[in-house]
């Protein structure tokens, strides 16, 4: 496996090598302390349930660097746990992400890096909830490495080219056989560059192989042609072409994993506020949809979505983090155990509300898997609601209410789970904010040891 400070040491050694790169650094420094009452500490069964208070000290780091041509940023914080009943449970965590985007070569060579170390959940079956606070055995640290140089070229004004390669590993600390690395070969050539154009297109070339430590590869193969062709001003038709070869441990032949692909199309783009996109085609596992719709009118925004695509927990895991916050991933991914390609579908909706003085955000999800060995299926359903209120200047309510039924594969289990939550913040000073929270969080499982119950408040100072 690849180091996981490798990027970090990379990143530091290109922006203070070359004079042409480097740039200026801020570095900010930051503490949290924060009290916390639980009367669910393990997310233990109705009856079992015990209090517990949580002392919390997150000492943090950011350091960020922008020049003419290269940027990046390191975000660290140390996540220390104690427990006043029992000292045992007492824990240390350790959490950053770094970015570094570099220009190489002026106009031609690139270099991205990543890397971060965060926490999952295992199985999501079983308990971890969504704060570290929590004391559970289904949760591991996650560090994930990224290496991605590219050669990009304009050639002859309107076209341009774009060769990658990216390099990723995906090491868990305590899951045997979830570990994983990946290489990914992108080639393409287009005339895109130039927009009103009445026929634009892309040639297209992608190899993805993910190695696991102890299960079959898995391998995607697919060369395809892209053209968009300007009907109106404001109408666009869509086409794609190409042959895909694919390698993974599945019920059918392997020979039904590789065909042709094609997919069809319109755009219409009616104003700046509205955009319209439809697709329909066909891959190796059989028809394909894509739908999207977006309309903005003066407080409101909505956005309806819908798309399939074949995947595995290996890139899902590779997608990036958005904070080093000491919070897990949610319960609504595969397990980590399970290596299988499955078919992703997933339809959403979402309204964000802008009133008077707050604003409103609504989601509706429904993600269906359809594992390609074993062909059982998952289905997860569910929405949130998200307000903000500024009430001054200087402070702000945030309250957030979710809900989802996840029904899992090869069994007959499945839970229901909801939460509310409520957040007043305070900008006490320049550098000092503080924070007082509450929230519920209730899971229904058909296995009762999965079930549990959690009321939690905190308050918290950051400097």
């Amino acid at each position: 496996m690849c180091p996981p400070l490798l990027p970090i040491i990379l990143a530091i050694f290109i922006l203070n090598s070359n004079p042409l790169l480097a740039g200026a650094w801020k570095i900010s420094p930051s503490i949290s302390v924060s009290e916390l009452y639980t009367d669910n500490v393990s997310l233990t069964t109705p009856g079992l349930a015990e209090e517990e208070f949580v002392t919390e000290i997150s000492p943090g780091l950011s350091v960020t660097g922008a020049g003419k041509r290269v940027q990046g940023g390191f975000n660290y914080r140390l996540q220390t746990l104690s427990y006043f009943k029992e000292n045992k449970r007492n824990n240390i965590f350790h959490q950053f992400q770094s970015d570094v985007i570099a220009e190489l070569a002026r106009e031609l060579l690139f270099l991205d890096l990543s890397a971060s170390n965060l926490q999952k959940t295992i199985d999501p079956e079983g308990r971890a909830g969504t704060n570290l606070n929590a004391i559970s055995t289904n949760r591991t640290g996650a560090t994930t490495v990224r290496i991605s140089p590219y050669l990009r070229h304009v050639i002859a004004q309107d076209l341009e080219t774009e060769l990658r390669y990216t390099k990723s590993w995906v090491e868990y600390d305590n899951v045997q056989g979830a570990n994983n690395r990946s290489e990914q070969i992108l080639a393409s050539l287009g005339n895109n560059l130039k927009k009103g154009k009445t026929l634009e297109w892309d040639l297209n070339y992608r190899s993805d192989k993910n190695i696991f430590s102890n299960t079959g590869n898995v391998e995607f193969n697919t060369a395809s042609i892209d053209l968009m062709y300007s009907l109106r001003a404001r109408v666009k038709l869509l086409a794609e072409g190409g042959y895909e070869r694919n390698s993974f441990e599945s019920s059918s032949p392997l020979s039904d994993q590789e065909g042709t692909i094609w997919n069809v199309g319109i755009a219409w783009i009616p104003s700046s506020r509205s955009f319209f996109e439809a697709k329909l085609g066909e891959r190796f596992f059989g028809k394909t949809y894509s739908l999207k719709l977006q309309n903005r009118w003066r407080r409101t925004m909505v956005t309806l979505d819908y798309t399939e695509d074949v995947v595995t927990n290996a890139s899902r895991s590779l997608l990036k983090p958005d904070t080093v916050d000491g919070l897990v991933e949610q319960e609504t991914n595969t397990s980590l155990l399970n290596n299988e390609v499955f078919l992703r579908q997933r339809s959403s909706v979402n309204i964000d509300v802008s009133l008077a003085k707050s604003n409103l955000l609504f989601e509706v999800f429904n993600e269906q898997r359809k594992f390609q060995l074993t062909l059982e299926k998952e289905k997860n359903f569910g929405g949130r609601v998200l307000w903000n209120w500024p009430l001054s200047l200087y402070n702000q309510i945030s309250l957030n209410a979710l809900w989802n039924r996840v029904e899992f594969r090869g069994t007959d289990n499945e839970y229901k789970h909801k939460g509310i939550g409520i957040n007043l913040t305070s900008q006490l000073g320049r550098s000092l904010s503080s924070m007082i929270s509450y929230n519920y969080t209730k899971r229904d499982a058909k296995n009762i040891n999965n079930s549990y119950a959690e009321n939690r408040v905190g308050v918290k100072a950051t400097w």
